[in-house]
């Protein structure tokens, strides 16, 4: 699990440089995301 969070927020991060976002913006978004699916 952590391994996939440690992914997830290099992702993130690499998403957040492609689109111009900010790196925390991408990260929370993609950690809503997470909430979501796991208490979907």
């Amino acid at each position: 699990m952590l391994e996939n969070l440690t992914s997830l927020l290099n992702f993130s991060v690499d998403v957040g440089a492609m689109t111009g976002q900010s790196p925390q913006t991408a990260f929370a978004a993609i950690l809503c995301v997470i909430m979501f699916v796991l208490f979907s």
